[in-house]
């Protein structure tokens, strides 16, 4: 089969294409670690687009021909301009903005009345005097071009994937970095943050939980913070599906971050009295478990 011109290529078939002269590349050199870098870029891109094939392949390639696990590792360590590791990338997938802006189009119409008098003469019996009201209609229309900036707060987090056309993270690609032994508790420089903890701390996630199944399965620790926890986050947030879910993967619920809080406290602090009443009763915590529940009851009779 002739081979197509650059232009002509999909999105896939031009990664491919880069892994390939990647290889070629490394075939021609003594040091495979330039060539390491470079398919870390061409998998980050390939990770964003969710491209599961192309990412398998540039994983093949690196263990096949540039030097086994010890290069797999060196392609885990690679970081792209954001910092990110190519499991956080593929774990969080593209983000989801802040806001979504809304454009809409109106028209508004506008209709005006003119009277005229008009002076008839009757030539035939040289009269004048009788006279006719004409009525005369004008119409405008003028149109109104509106811009609403809506905020997406954590409970629409996840529609808002789906309403901008943003892909969430794929959970297939995640599998293949971890089956490859990419380090489910590695951290990025800046902020600290695990696989886990970035999910946790940037979307809100709900089930299935298949990204966050998989890295628990592979240990990643829903501990490991030096402040806040992932359970204080999805606390902190309301989100109790995914506060079930570490719980049940060994999450301390009684452990404090930074400020001295709890997960159940900072749910309480956020308003989400349900989930701290949730966590109250696991954590032991009578006395809050009744606040919140008298604070449910005098919000109920004052609806009432």
């Amino acid at each position: 089969m002739p081979l197509k011109a650059p232009s002509e290529r999909t999105s896939v078939e031009a990664a491919e294409a880069d892994l390939d002269t990647l290889r070629a590349a490394s075939e021609a050199t003594s040091g495979c670690a330039p060539v390491v870098g470079a398919i870390s870029e061409v998998l980050f891109a390939a990770i964003r687009r969710r491209q599961a094939d192309v990412v398998q392949r540039g994983l093949d390639e690196v263990r096949s021909n540039l030097g086994g696990e010890a290069a797999l590792q060196e392609l885990f360590a690679c970081r792209d301009a954001e910092g990110s590791s190519l499991l956080h990338c593929s774990a969080l997938g593209p983000s989801t903005p802040s806001t979504i802006t809304i454009t809409t189009n109106s028209a508004t119409t506008a209709t005006s009345a003119t009277n005229s008098n008009n002076k008839l003469s009757n030539n035939s019996n040289n009269n004048s005097g009788t006279t006719n009201s004409a009525t005369t209609a004008t119409t405008a229309t003028t149109a109104t071009t509106t811009t609403t900036t809506t905020p997406i707060t954590p409970a629409v987090a996840g529609a808002a994937e789906e309403v901008t056309g943003r892909a969430a993270a794929d959970p297939a690609i995640v599998g293949m970095l971890l089956r490859s032994r990419a380090n489910p508790n590695s951290t990025l420089d800046a902020s600290g943050e695990t696989p886990l903890l970035a999910i946790a701390r940037r979307r809100f996630p709900w089930p299935p939980f298949a990204v966050e199944h998989a890295l628990l399965a592979a240990r990643a620790d829903p501990e490991r913070s030096e402040e806040m926890t992932p359970l204080m986050w999805a606390a902190s947030r309301g989100n109790m599906a995914l506060c079930n879910l570490l719980i049940e993967a060994r999450a301390e619920v009684s452990r404090q971050g930074p400020s001295g809080h709890r997960a159940v406290e900072l749910a309480a602090a956020a308003g989400h009295d349900r989930v701290a009443a949730s966590l109250a009763k696991l954590a032991g915590d009578r006395k809050l478990a009744a606040d919140v529940h008298e604070k449910d009851l005098a919000e109920y009779n004052s609806d009432g």
